[in-house]
């Protein structure tokens, strides 16, 4: 009875963790992206919010032009971790 209450605990570790780890892992990666996307040259004077929601990412803000937009769901694409970006940047 020990062991297959062990075996259970375990098993159960396992199932938690990852997901844990992952939830670390998404927050760690939206401030790196917050930090790049200030720190990129191109987007300069924009103003960009970031949101993630488990492994999604969604920009919102102003932009100047459509390649700055492009851009940044570029940068977002490259985060790790990221499985869907939802570019809510307007141009104007």
């Amino acid at each position: 009875m020990l062991k297959e209450n062990r075996k259970h605990d375990i098993e159960l570790l396992y199932l938690v963790l990852p997901k844990c780890k992952r939830k670390i892992d998404i927050m760690i990666e939206k401030s790196q992206l917050e930090s790049v996307l200030k720190d990129t040259l191109s987007l300069s004077g924009c103003t960009i919010n970031v949101k993630v929601s488990k492994s999604k990412v969604i920009l919102s803000g102003r932009v100047q032009t459509s390649d700055q937009k492009d851009e940044a769901e570029r940068i977002a694409w490259h985060v790790l971790g990221v499985w869907a970006v939802s570019n809510d940047l307007v141009i104007g």
